[in-house]
């Protein structure tokens, strides 16, 4: 599959006339609970031509394309991008932290790492997170739960709950993100769950378990009351602007 992407890769860039600079892969397989039929979740970061961010028609910020029950390609334009991280958007933070990388060009990858910390807002992520775990909350009140759904908004949760707790961003993996939790009943159940899900389709439901939706409600309303003071929006633009120009010479 490493190689179908590599190609995919190659092909798009040369149909859209871009440049990409970071591909990676987000969801299931790198936050630590794939089932057998987890397709792949490949996001990367493209630019275009000077030409085309000097036209005076502004070009599409985006490309999607997937292959059935494979995988799924979402890719942003860097100018999106670079506006979007100094908004603190939790996505970009995570494509960083990826341990499945396809594609990187590295002085790129370095100066957006290095300047992570400066432009990751705690207070933005909570809310952020907050709103992907209630997104899903909502869907998980019935007879008959996913167990997709459980760990969508476990490891939403829990990565709120991190930035509480640390005031800094929140680790990709959900190994990591469940030593938050010391309780061993809690890791007991979640620890079965996983192996349930390692063997399971996409779509396998399961009855709800108490312990975790109390669990989950508890931890949404400790974010809510506990979220993170607002701080500075003016976050430097001109390091991302001096970013941005160094990738146009290249391009």
């Amino acid at each position: 599959m490493f190689q179908e992407i590599q190609d995919k890769l190659d092909e798009v860039e040369r149909i859209n006339r871009i440049r990409i600079v970071y591909a990676c892969e987000s969801g299931s397989r790198v936050w630590g609970f794939p089932s057998p039929d987890s397709g792949c979740d490949v996001r990367f970061i493209y630019v275009r031509s000077k030409n085309d961010y000097l036209s005076i028609v502004e070009s599409g910020d985006s490309l999607e394309m997937s292959s059935a029950g494979k995988f799924e390609m979402i890719g942003w334009d860097l100018r999106k991008t670079l506006r979007l991280f100094r908004k603190s958007e939790v996505s970009i933070f995570e494509w960083l932290q990826s341990p499945a990388v396809y594609r990187r060009d590295s002085g790129f990858v370095g100066e957006m790492k290095s300047f992570a910390a400066d432009y990751f807002s705690p207070r933005t992520g909570v809310a952020r997170y907050l709103d992907l775990t209630k997104s899903v909350w909502q869907d998980m009140q019935g007879e008959e739960i996913g167990i997709r759904k459980y760990f969508q908004c476990l490891r939403a949760v829990l990565s709120a709950l991190w930035i509480i707790e640390n005031r800094d961003i929140p680790p990709t993996e959900f190994s990591a993100l469940r030593t938050l939790i010391t309780d061993s009943e809690w890791q007991n159940i979640v620890g079965e769950l996983l192996d349930v899900k390692s063997e399971a389709n996409e779509m396998t439901s399961i009855r709800p378990v108490a312990l975790l939706q109390t669990f989950i409600g508890t931890c949404i309303q400790h974010c809510e009351t506990n979220l993170p003071e607002a701080d500075r929006e003016d976050r430097n633009i001109e390091r991302l602007n001096v970013l941005f120009r160094k990738q146009l010479r290249e391009a």
